[in-house]
């Protein structure tokens, strides 16, 4: 009995960790943990949304792989960004007094963190890339 224990809470603490590690998988637990009030509706992020048109341009246009690797790597950078704004609330969480409205703004960079990945994958397909390794 005492390794199945041992190997549960090593598999228990591997996924904690993992998930801590990431700054999406970690806003979405602080989301699950402290569940907002107001839910946020799935929508096209008002700063991506000048982006998300572009991108149908290109997807549609004959010939436009050059463009979209290059606006794939675009989107690259603005996800580290994005990244980067999800780390940063992660560590503003215990100071804050407005929880609430963290929580709101926390909903907001979640779903446009999504949003983002939604469009890389558009493209990957569009390309029929399985791996975006390639394209760096």
């Amino acid at each position: 009995p005492e390794p199945e224990y041992a190997l549960r809470w090593n598999t228990a603490i591997n996924r904690a960790y993992k998930s801590l590690r990431d700054p999406l998988e970690r806003a979405q637990l602080l989301l699950e943990r402290y569940p907002s009030q107001k839910e946020l509706k799935n929508q096209v992020p008002l700063d991506l949304a000048e982006t998300y048109f572009e991108l149908q341009e290109l997807l549609v246009e004959p010939e436009g792989d050059r463009k979209l690797i290059q606006f794939y790597k675009t989107l690259g950078d603005l996800v580290e960004k994005s990244e980067k704004e999800l780390d940063q609330l992660g560590a503003v969480w215990e100071k804050t007094k407005a929880k609430e409205q963290f929580l709101l703004h926390l909903q907001e960079q979640i779903g446009k963190q999504k949003y983002l990945y939604s469009m890389l994958t558009d493209i990957e397909r569009t390309l029929g890339k399985k791996s975006n390794d390639s394209w760096n």
